[in-house]
């Protein structure tokens, strides 16, 4: 069974942060060390350096919806129209064809 509290979570906390490597365990090698750092350094790098072209990015990209949509709603118009009857092909499995007319 799961405990929650205080201790528990202190408990998962130093368990994560043994798991990453980030304990001062005398049986890590130094190149280990070595290692572990510098691949978080380039990770943070990485976010540090990827993170604004990907702000931008998305962005642009969200304006660009915008614009569509600002755009196909200008073209919109309503159409008016009643649904006459409805023929049933029988021949294939295709949808009825529907005939209406405008009002």
């Amino acid at each position: 069974m799961r405990r929650f509290g205080p201790g528990s979570v202190r408990t998962r906390a130093d368990r994560l942060r043994r798991r990453c490597g980030f304990d001062r365990n005398d049986l890590r090698r130094d190149v280990g060390r070595r290692q572990h750092r510098t691949a978080l350094l380039l990770a943070a790098l990485y976010v540090a350096v990827a993170a604004p072209p990907d702000a931008g990015a998305a962005d642009r990209t969200f304006d660009d919806g915008v614009r569509a949509e600002r755009q196909e709603a200008a073209a919109r118009h309503q159409a008016l129209a009643t649904i006459d009857r409805v023929e049933a092909r029988s021949s294939d499995h295709s949808r009825p064809r529907v005939l209406a007319s405008a009002l």
